[in-house]
């Protein structure tokens, strides 16, 4: 696989290289073809992979890597990691039922928050 959309992942292990060209699939697709695939959890990976210090790769990943560091990117990160934790085992795949209202507020105001954080991102 290439990266931006052009560049070979040369001296990764094979577990980084995969992980890349797969969410480099998913990123391409929303963003050149205008595809809803995997949203949230594209944004989260490259979320992460900056928090991380990504892998020195070139090409998108070096964009990305750029356009999703800072420490707002990294609260962001951590916010949206709670809210898909909560998406994934409360909402979409219901494991516990949320019943308690003080939990439902919190993951509420947390979901508001990364809201935020997506628009002051954007502006």
């Amino acid at each position: 696989m290439f990266g931006r959309f052009g560049e070979k992942y040369v001296g990764l292990d094979t577990c980084d290289r995969n992980q890349l060209e797969k969410h480099g699939r998913y990123l391409k697709d929303n963003l050149v073809f205008g595809r809803s695939i995997m949203k949230l959890g594209t944004l989260l990976f490259c979320l992460r992979y900056a928090k991380e210090g990504g892998e020195g790769v070139a090409g998108v990943w070096k964009d990305v890597a750029e356009a999703f560091s800072g420490a707002d990117m990294t609260q962001l990160y951590d916010d949206l990691e709670k809210v898909n934790n909560i998406r994934n085992t409360r909402v979409a795949h219901v494991e516990t039922r949320l019943n308690d209202a003080g939990e439902a507020w919190e993951a509420m105001s947390v979901w508001l928050r990364c809201l935020d954080q997506m628009v002051d991102a954007a502006a």
